[in-house]
């Protein structure tokens, strides 16, 4: 029998790491007069009507446009926007409302500037991937997952190429590859205690800049980012193995067990043995 030849290691070419929510999906029809809202996106969503068919006008914060066949109107989290139909004509309305993470980086749709008003070159494109949305939403659970990520992943891919929406020029972006740099270095070193200086040269930039991008991108500094972060993994620690309190603080980073109970206790109001205990119990 030949030597069986053992293969090396290979490392992954790509990783894809998404995060992709679809909250909201429907096409509307009307022929009378009609109108919606005001209403508000909230918050770390993006939001997309199409039309179809027909026409309506659009009041987003207070300024008032005519969307024809084949324009797409992008809402940003907090636009509060009126939607109204003045004339007979039919009129069919897509509507998307969608939020994505990317590597580690919350909102990112977000850090894309779409432009508020634009005419697709592809019209028939946006109906053809609306549909298999729509497909994919009423499919069998053991299909629906991946028939799911696949149309949503595609109209995401469609909407960025046909909008050629950049990243926004504020510097967002950067910030957001900050966070992501640093909170992947943190995730990986999360068992041992570290400095916020030696956190931020890991990461490549100054203090100050590490908490900037974290309140940027993920709404809180980075020392309560990381905590949090040593918090959720100690509660499932204490859920899911045997290990005592003492252990799981070390494991999570902190040298002083004494301290890493303050810390939990002031976060959940009880100590990591009540926690445990009060858990399992249920």
């Amino acid at each position: 029998m030949a030597d069986v030849i053992r293969l090396p290691p290979y490392p992954p070419l790509f990783e894809v790491r998404f995060g992709l929510r679809l909250y909201y999906c429907a096409r509307r029809s009307h022929r009378a007069k009609w109108s919606f809202g005001p209403v508000a996106l909230s918050s770390g969503k993006q939001g997309f009507a199409f039309v179809a068919e027909g026409a309506f006008w659009a009041d987003v914060n207070g300024e008032r446009r005519l969307y024809r066949k084949g324009d797409l109107l992008a809402l940003r989290p907090g636009d509060v926007t009126r939607f109204t139909q003045e004339g007979p004509r039919k009129l069919v309305m897509l509507g998307l409302g969608i939020e994505c993470d990317q590597s580690g980086i919350t909102n990112a749709l977000g850090q894309r500037d779409f432009p508020r008003h634009c005419t697709l070159r592809r019209p028939r494109e946006f109906v053809a991937r609306f549909v298999l949305l729509e497909r994919a939403i009423k499919e069998r659970r053991v299909l629906r997952d991946w028939q799911m990520a696949e149309a949503l992943v595609g109209m995401m891919a469609f909407l960025l190429r046909e909008t050629n929406a950049p990243a926004r020029g504020d510097g967002a972006h950067v910030l957001a590859e900050h966070a992501h740099t640093a909170s992947a270095w943190a995730m990986e070193n999360l068992g041992r205690a570290f400095s916020t200086e030696e956190w931020a040269r890991a990461a490549g930039v100054s203090a100050p800049l590490l908490d900037r991008a974290f309140r940027r991108t993920f709404g809180r500094s980075a020392r309560r980012w990381l905590e949090d972060q040593r918090m959720q993994t100690a509660c499932r620690q204490l859920l899911s193995t045997t290990r005592s309190v003492k252990e799981v603080a070390f494991a999570v980073g902190y040298e002083d067990p004494f301290y890493f109970s303050r810390v939990f206790h002031r976060r959940f109001h009880r100590s990591p043995r009540e926690y445990r205990h009060e858990s399992v119990a249920l």
